[in-house]
């Protein structure tokens, strides 16, 4: 039976059909009473099928909204379903809504204002905020269609009267950015921008374009772009705020000053919408958007009056706050609305109330009721179905998709003639005696949590593309003139030419300039910032004995590699079966979508444990991006063919989350998880070590405990180790020694350098985790003082929004007293501590109270900072960061931000101190550093502050300092290749001197970075097709290649066909004539000769002075057209193949 069956099942019962008759006679209130699960989806969703009408449906809290919404989702589809969520910020802040806040806000009214029947879902407190008018939103919006006239300068202008904020490359929603005859355009109620292409001023097309690698992906006719904010501010606008904040003054006998003083600048602010109602006179609310004819639907009256009255007592309070600190400020009845102002606007609409208890005038009452939860219990499912089956009820069970609906046919079996199983995702089950309907999901047989889907849209993070992006000052190394100084990008003209070309200086001011399409021989040198190296001779020999004394150096470590990959190589391991039935079924029960990088890092994992060699594999990833699920079916894939899991951690809170996570994850599978640590009694652990020697555990989590002696598996098959950085030199020997006999699989957050290069050097297998969850947003980082007012703001903001609050003091002694000053600060809210010197039970007890949410904010040391995973916990506050590392901020930040809500890390220092140079680093690369998967720049960052030496001691931190990161990990990874026989790629790099100009024009490409950026892939290019296709990608995203472009683009096929042919040099003369220089003189036999001849469409002749030389006349004595007729003859005498592979040289003839 699908939804929609069930839809018209319940829409036919009588108590429903009462509820349906009185919608339909427009009564102005209609309570009714017993709807419960998704059954109150089901009703708004036939009112929605079977009429015209638009409905805004009021729910208590936003996680209740959003169940709603996707229930709704799943009934009707997405089309007709919009979320109205909440701002989630506190009254007067200094902060505006997150973009994609504002844009399911605006995106809903929208949807209201072209008149479209859809049902809104929004929590109650977004209700009381104010928004915009109708006419505003109307007057605000615009539609640009192909074949449009179109003045670029008026569109830019009007998109910044809109907040649209530019940008040099548009990848967030509310950004716009303009390139010449092009403009980029990121708005509302689309997934992907649009770029939008001008002839003149003709709009010549419009394509939506995927942000992650700004290339076009389809063509459209048109495109709707709504305002950025909730606010809107014309050039006539900011006078008339000014005199409006005047005369609220004036009424509220306050000082506005701060507002005034921020109008003065004409342009947007951060918490701007706040002061809405004062600056545009009026105080809409979405009831105003709604038509005459809508319902307005209440799911539990009550509940949202007492959400409602919470939200005006906080608001109050804060308000009183910030008169008695003498801070900008209105009364909340001046700015929020009150829910009963909002009552009273509802008529003439018609009002439905679906109530918990029955009301008096309830005019059905539905007697409907929860589905209970069985806790994986099938006795108590069997139980239940054969009850409602003999009373006659279909009973229908959801899974969310086809495997997980497989799992419950093969679970219940012979009851498989009694019920229905259907594919879909709804967040309540129901019993609805009237339709005889027993409704129940997979997660409620389960008892595990079901995600909600905050937004519809997938944001994944862009992956970093330059880690090592120069900026000018920044040091480089240059690989045969070695350490300078990068001082920017330089157009450099010589008899005519111009080349964009890097500037670096060297010592005794001598300087570089190295042509752009050479830039990929220059790297940004990284290495600890307090050793400054010193810079190096131009033309001198000094570097070269550098780098051959380096050489000599990393053979050392460079055979220990080749070592340990040999021992892997040779020692027998235990080849894993194929994927089982059990293990479809178990990865299908997963509750969120998979990321890319997610499925692609189980697939690899799944390869390495199926093959006979042993398993070394580094698993990273950034924080909260899904490696403990990764880890959950590597575990369940060993322990499907009767092999044992240990799980290492290194904090008990972590040991005690991972088996929780993991038993929940794998309830009603066939495995048993255990734990060691200190939490558990002496009993419970000689019973788990028995259990373990027998065989009858099979997968096991725990700290270092499960390194002991007296620990012995019946036969251990897989151990995954959490953050091995973490554990000492004792334990390292411990888990070499463990490496040698069983699949090991390491998991990292913060990828130290020396670990990631080996993995990529073959030392160990890699798998890396970059793309973030869906929904997923970056945390808004900001090192502040210690200072009250903004301590108190933070959690207050949290807490009013439901969350709860991390505040870390890392001291044990001073805790306590940190922790009552926090509760004379707010003594509404309620505090606890937790350190690791607290009994086993003390601790266990307070982070199950906290996971449970009985208390506010936990006090807590360093000891959250693994692994932790409590989505409901969105605000850290750090005490004394400046004495925390950087890899330790990375840590704690990433305890919060693991849901799909704005999070926020405050990294607080002492008020009027100096801090230390190298404090200062630190806490300027976190905040820096607040992208999602920016965990390899925090790696590398943390590199240049603390030096080499703790990663490869100091023998090979004295060669990294000589010549920096990136060309030591070059080198070495040369010699790993010399030692396995391998040839290391070392492509011959071919010297072009054509006579024309080839750049980038500012006016093509004005940011300088992403300039810089172009430059380096174009130099990286090792095949025509991939130059080709860089050329493909400027046209899409920069509009058609003006001349020097074009040239740039043929230069570099130039270079690239010469190394392909094995040229070390190509020149041209002023009359045409192409000379091809071979290195290594390569001699031709004259059927070889023949072949070139017949290849070339211009006469070739052959020269020899040592070197071999072919000389070709173009036909282009000179001009822009010379450089693309070059490119098409050397073109010519490529093998079809050779332009398609990777090869340093290949060759039309063979070698003598």
């Amino acid at each position: 039976m699908t939804l929609d069956q069930i839809r018209v099942r319940i829409a036919a019962s009588e108590p429903a059909q009462a509820l349906f008759r009185a919608i339909s006679e427009n009564r102005p209130e209609i309570p009714f009473h017993g709807a419960c699960g998704s059954l109150p989806a089901f009703l708004l969703a036939h009112l929605r099928k079977t009429s015209d009408r638009q409905i805004l449906a009021v729910t208590p809290t936003t996680e209740a909204a959003e169940e709603l919404r996707d229930d709704l989702e799943s009934i009707v589809g997405e089309d007709t379903v919009r979320y109205f969520p909440d701002w989630e910020l506190i009254a007067f802040e200094e902060k505006s809504p997150h973009v994609e806040v504002t844009a399911l806000r605006l995106e809903a009214l929208q949807s209201l204002l072209v008149g479209e029947p859809v049902v809104i879902v929004a929590p109650v407190v977004a209700l009381l905020r104010p928004t915009l008018e109708p006419e505003a939103l109307a007057a605000a919006s615009r539609v640009i269609r192909v074949n449009d006239l179109l003045d670029m300068d008026e569109l830019a202008k009007w998109l910044r009267s809109l907040s649209f904020e530019p940008a040099n490359q548009v990848q967030e929603m509310g950004q716009y950015a303009r390139r010449g005859g092009i403009i980029d355009i990121f708005t509302f109620g689309s997934e992907n921008p649009y770029r939008v292409e001008l002839f003149d001023d003709e709009v010549e097309s419009i394509r939506e374009f995927d942000p992650a690698t700004q290339r076009s992906v389809r063509e459209v006719d048109e495109i709707e772009i709504l305002p950025r904010r909730e606010i809107l501010a014309g050039s006539e606008w900011w006078g008339n705020a000014a005199e409006r904040a005047s005369r609220a003054e004036e009424a509220h006998g306050v000082s506005l000053d701060y507002l005034k003083n921020k109008l003065e600048f004409g342009i947007h602010f951060e918490g701007i919408e706040f002061w809405c109602p004062v600056l545009t006179g009026t105080k809409p609310s979405v009831l105003d958007h709604l038509d005459s004819h809508a319902l307005v639907f209440l799911s539990d009256p009550e509940s949202i009056e007492e959400h409602a009255e919470k939200f005006a007592r906080e608001t109050a309070r804060l308000v009183s706050r910030r008169i008695e600190r003498g801070e900008p400020t209105l009364p909340p009845e001046a700015v929020f609305h009150s829910w009963q102002s909002l009552q009273e606007r509802i008529p003439p609409r018609c009002l439905v109330s679906s109530h918990s208890l029955s009301p008096p005038e309830a005019v059905a009452s539905l007697g409907a009721q929860s589905a209970r939860r069985y806790d994986s219990s099938l006795e108590a499912v069997r139980a239940d179905i054969d009850t409602f089956a003999e009373r006659g009820f279909t009973i229908v069970l959801y899974a969310e998709n086809e495997s997980q609906a497989r799992r419950l046919e093969d679970l219940l079996g012979s009851l498989m003639d009694r019920i229905t199983v259907e594919i879909a995702k709804l967040h309540g089950g129901f019993v609805y005696p009237s339709a005889k309907l027993f409704v129940v999901n997979d997660h409620e047989l389960f008892s595990r949590y079901q995600g909600r889907h905050r937004f519809r849209k997938f944001r994944g993070a862009t992956p970093v593309v330059d880690v090592f992006a120069l900026s000018p000052g920044d040091l480089v190394v240059h690989e045969e003139h070695g350490i300078g100084v990068y001082q920017g990008l330089e157009r450099i003209t010589v008899d005519g030419v111009s080349r964009d070309c890097l500037r670096i200086l060297y010592r005794d001011q001598d300087r570089l300039f190295v042509p752009a399409d050479q830039i990929n021989r220059v790297q940004r040198y990284s290495q600890d910032e307090s050793a400054r190296p010193v810079l190096s001779k131009l033309g001198g020999s000094d570097w070269e004995r550098v780098k051959e004394r380096t050489r000599k150096g990393v053979l050392k470590l460079a055979q220990e590699l080749i070592e340990l990959y040999a021992i892997r190589q040779s020692r027998p391991g235990f080849a894993f079966s194929p994927d089982s039935t059990l293990m479809e079924e178990m990865e299908a029960a997963f509750i969120y979508e998979e990321t890319r990088d997610q499925l692609r890092a189980i697939s690899q994992i799944k390869g390495f444990m199926e093959s006979p060699v042993p398993m070394d594999l580094l698993l990273c990833g950034d924080v909260g991006y899904g490696k403990t699920e990764v880890a959950i079916r590597a575990a369940f894939k060993a322990a499907c063919d009767g092999k044992q899991v240990a799980v290492l951690v290194p904090t008990t809170i972590l040991a005690q989350q991972h088996f929780r996570t993991f038993s929940e994850r794998l309830a009603g599978f066939p495995v048993k998880v255990d734990v060691l640590s200190r939490f558990r009694s002496k009993r419970e652990t000689e019973e788990t070590l028995y259990q373990l020697k027998r065989g009858s555990i099979d997968i096991v989590i725990g700290t270092h405990r499960l390194l002991s002696d007296d620990v012995e598996f019946r036969d251990l098959g897989l151990l995954v180790i959490d953050e091995e950085h973490r554990f000492g030199v004792r334990h390292k020997e411990r888990l070499k020694h463990m490496r040698q006999t069983v699949d090991v699989m390491s998991m990292t957050a913060t990828p130290i350098p020396r670990t990631l290069y080996l993995s990529l050097m073959g030392a160990r297998d890699m798998a890396v985790i970059n793309t973030p969850p869906r929904d997923r947003l970056p945390v808004h980082t900001e090192v502040i003082p210690f200072d009250e007012d903004r301590i108190s703001e933070a959690i207050l903001r949290e807490v009013a929004r439901s969350g709860q609050v991390f505040f870390v003091h890392n001291r044990v002694q001073t805790i306590e007293e940190r922790a009552e000053f926090l509760r004379e600060l707010l003594p509404e809210l309620q505090f606890r501590v937790a350190h690791g010197q607290m009994s086993e039970h003390q601790l266990e007890k307070v982070m199950l109270d906290f996971l449970e949410h009985r208390f506010d904010c936990l006090v807590t040391t360093m000891i959250i900072q693994s692994g932790l995973d409590m989505p409901n916990v969105n605000t850290i506050l750090v005490d004394r960061s400046d004495q925390f590392g950087l890899a330790e901020l990375y840590q704690l930040r990433g305890r919060v931000g693991r849901s799909n809500h704005k999070a926020f890390a405050y990294l607080m220092v002492p008020k009027d101190r100096k801090l230390p140079p190298e404090s200062r680093r630190r806490l300027r690369a976190i905040e820096e550093f607040s992208d999602l998967g920016s965990g390899f720049k925090v790696a590398m960052r943390d590199l240049e502050i603390r030096g080499a030496g703790n990663l490869l001691g100091n023998e090979q931190s004295g060669f990294i300092a000589a010549i920096g990161f990136e060309m030591y990990v070059k080198l070495l990874d040369d010699a790993v290749k010399e030692l396995k026989g391998e040839i290391p790629e070392r492509t011959a790099d071919c010297e072009v001197d054509v006579h024309v100009s080839a750049f980038l024009p500012d006016a093509y490409v004005s940011d300088g970075e992403q300039k810089m950026t172009l430059y380096r892939r174009l130099a990286e290019s090792q095949t025509l097709v991939e130059v080709n296709g860089f050329a493909d990608e400027l046209r899409d995203r920069f509009g058609r290649l003006p001349e020097p472009a074009r040239a740039l683009i043929d230069l570099m096929k130039v270079k690239v066909a010469g190394r392909i042919l094995g040229a070390r040099r190509i020149a041209v003369d002023k009359h045409g004539k192409i000379r091809v220089i071979l290195g290594g003189g390569r001699k031709v036999t004259p059927a070889q000769i023949g072949d070139l001849v017949r290849r070339c469409p211009e006469p070739v002749e052959f020269k020899s002075n040592g070197d071999l030389v072919m000389e070709i006349q173009s036909g282009e004595p000179g001009g822009p057209a010379q450089a693309a007729r070059v490119a098409a003859i050397l073109e010519s005498l490529i093998d079809e193949d050779a332009s398609d592979v990777r090869k340093p040289v290949r060759l039309v003839w063979e070698e003598r």
